[in-house]
């Protein structure tokens, strides 16, 4: 039976904040990072759904404004509509902004793809007492229309449908009328390719646009398949025709006859429009403060700071908890593990290994988890849009683009997608400036090894310290980037254009699945590669045996390294050797701290790792600052190095690891020797 089951392959697309992502879980169950900022998605996801007898694979592309590739978003998109094996293209739009996101239609129907036109949130239509008329603007377009709320479910069954019907489908008869002369160039032009086939697999009539348009790419495709110098002459002649009656070059003559069309056509279809320049809705309104040239960073800045209050004043106390829960789990495996006859190996690699190396990370989840419905409330309700615009002017004066910003957020939650995020950089300079500078933002696998060092040395101001460890990462990014940009990467930034969505309550079910989503990831990175990780340290530290832990593997190595950070102020073997496997991934740190003092507390009670951090003899509160500050500046995790390698090369990963970690090492060391001096 599943062999008789038609599969067909469908794109989603749209503009960023339209919903599309939420379009997407909404049909296939899956569960994915939804935003309300640009660049939220940098690769194509994929999912799944059948009827049992047509199975789909959707393929969420990209948030885009136009499939003329000018970044490499928009290549993507593009390219992946091209294929053969596409059958067509689910389009949604915002439908209480149709005019700013039909141009995106109007490139899709040239490229006579199958469309299905999805209205999202109708909702917001409905409260702002607009009338469209979906008949006449399925008639006009020949394009099936579906009305949805993506976020309540409304419409999703009905445009699943729609897909299933896909190759029932006629391709699309769409033409925009660009005035006779023109057309008349355009039509011959497409008449001659098509007779001679060359680029058969396109249309002909989109390819001689393009090609009129001098578009890059399908030049150097048309370079490619060898064209002859006698299609580049009529190109140049029909060029030159519409040169002659357009007022502006062609490119933006094509781009304004498009626009003009979706005006008139959204006149024709939409009615009782409210007129925004007589009524500042709750947006402007916010907006006039929270994007204020005077008042918008401080407000950028405290609104983070009393992030980071609510973060740890709340995080704290539940940390406890599971921190007593972690420590009974430890003492009842060792005992049952004992009564049950067990070898004292088994007994040690369970106790001080697994659960006190694997807890000892997983004790922090409270923290992250608030720190992510935090973050996660910002992105959702629009803010996140607004600190991008308002850090704009900084960035430009940093030397770094407006966009750069929004993969440095990204970059709070984890290096590796905030790395993919800089794709909506049009500048290949840009993307490669962003990108060295992005290991300094703080992800959130550095949380933990701050939230053990504030509980073992700065219990009274941890909110304050955490938020100290983010303003450090940013200050030192923005710096790299100007030193960088002044030696390796002199050239002129252009402008931040980004569209501000409108303000929005956050739904509970996106924020829950968002925070879900992002702490069983790092419930699984602790199941996985830190329960690896922490059982290798446990060998190590084990061995030999019956050796005592200053004599173990795991010492020796330790002490090889720990001369290197000695001068910072931390050259105990244990801080070496927590350093170098966190090199794997950042919570290893404070797993390999747990397990280190699980291994040497013999009685195994149940003293936090923080306590016994504190009762130590390798830190002080300077110390174990400057190895916080080392922490959050040193080499990236393997897989954010694998994310750089893949984006911008080998020889720049090979860079990054090596600039990063001279940058920690000298600010450590410059902090813990003058910081001596102070405090004597």
């Amino acid at each position: 039976m599943k062999d008789n089951i038609k599969k067909i392959k469908v794109a989603l697309a749209g503009n960023p904040n339209v919903g599309k992502t939420c379009v997407f879980n909404a049909l296939t169950g899956s569960n994915q990072h939804v935003g309300n900022w640009p660049g939220v998605t940098v690769e194509k996801k994929e999912g799944f759904f059948n009827d049992g007898r047509t199975e789909v694979e959707l393929v969420d592309l990209p948030g885009i404004y136009s499939f003329s590739p000018n970044s490499l978003d928009e290549k993507i998109s593009r390219d992946f509509l091209l294929q053969d094996d596409v059958e067509g293209v689910v389009l949604v739009v915002d439908a209480s902004n149709l005019e700013r996101n039909l141009y995106l239609l109007t490139q899709a129907l040239e490229l006579r793809k199958k469309t299905i036109l999805v209205l999202n949130m109708m909702d917001v239509v409905r409260k702002e007492n607009m009338k469209i008329n979906i008949k006449e603007l399925s008639d006009i377009l020949g394009v099936p229309v579906i009305e949805a709320v993506a976020s309540n479910g409304e419409g999703i069954n009905h445009l699943r449908d729609a897909i299933i019907q896909f190759s029932e489908y006629d391709k699309p008869d769409f033409k925009i009328n660009y005035g006779e002369r023109i057309d008349c160039a355009i039509d011959e032009l497409a008449l001659y390719l098509n007779e001679n086939k060359v680029m058969s697999n396109y249309d002909p009539r989109w390819l001689s646009i393009k090609l009129l348009e001098d578009d890059i790419e399908i030049f150097r495709e048309f370079e490619k398949n060898g064209s002859s110098k006698e299609i580049s002459e009529i190109v140049d002649e029909k060029r030159k025709i519409i040169e002659r009656y357009a007022a502006d070059d062609i490119d933006t003559f094509f781009i304004e006859k498009k626009y003009g069309y979706v005006s008139g056509l959204v006149k024709e279809v939409v009615s009782k429009k409210v007129d925004l320049k007589i009524r500042m809705d709750i947006t402007e309104k916010i907006d006039k403060v929270l994007t204020n040239r005077v008042l918008g960073i401080p407000l950028f800045v405290l609104l983070m700071y009393f992030t980071f209050q609510f973060v740890f004043k709340l995080g704290d106390p539940l940390v406890g908890y599971v921190e007593s829960f972690v420590s009974f789990v430890s003492d009842i495996s060792r005992i049952i593990l004992v009564k049950l006859g067990a070898p004292h190996l088994v007994v040690s690699a369970v106790s001080d290994g697994v659960v006190e190396g694997v807890g000892g990370v997983l004790v922090f989840l409270p923290i992250i988890a608030l720190l992510y419905i935090a973050i996660g409330i910002l992105e959702d309700s629009g803010y996140m849009a607004r600190a991008a615009f308002v850090m704009d002017k900084i960035m430009h004066t940093l030397g770094l683009h407006g966009k750069s910003f929004i993969p440095m957020v990204v970059g709070f939650g984890c290096t590796v997608p905030a790395v993919m995020a800089t794709r909506t950089l049009e500048s290949k300079k840009d993307r490669i400036l962003t990108i060295l500078i992005l290991p300094f933002m703080s992800c959130g696998a550095r949380l933990p090894i701050y939230a053990l060092f504030t509980a073992a040395f700065f219990r009274e101001n941890g909110g304050n310290i955490v938020f100290g460890m983010y303003l450090i990462g940013i200050f030192v990014a923005v710096v790299m980037a100007r030193i960088l940009k002044s030696f390796l990467f002199k050239s002129e930034v252009s402008p931040l254009i980004m569209e501000l969505p409108p303000y929005r309550i956050p739904l509970l079910k996106n924020l829950a699945w968002k925070v879900y989503y992002r702490c069983s990831m790092f419930v699984k990175k602790a199941g996985t590669l830190i329960l690896v990780g922490v059982l290798i340290i446990w060998f190590l530290g084990t061995f030999p045996q019956n050796a005592g832990v200053e004599d173990t593997y795991l010492a020796r190595l330790g002490k090889v390294v720990a001369p290197i950070f000695k001068p910072a102020g931390f050259g105990s073997w244990q801080a070496s050797v927590a350093l170098t496997t966190g090199i794997v991934a950042k919570e290893i740190v404070v797993g390999t701290f747990g397990t280190i003092y699980g291994l040497e507390d013999d009685e195994a009670d149940s003293s936090s790792v923080a306590s016994k951090l504190r009762e130590d003899d390798i830190f002080n509160s300077v110390s174990a600052f400057g190895f916080m500050v080392f922490s959050l500046l040193y080499v990236p995790c393997f897989a954010a190095v694998g994310a750089i390698k893949k984006e911008i090369g080998k020889g720049w990963a090979f860079f990054t690891v090596a600039y990063t970690f001279a940058i920690a090492w000298l600010s450590s060391v410059l902090i813990f020797q003058i910081g001596s001096l102070i405090v004597g």
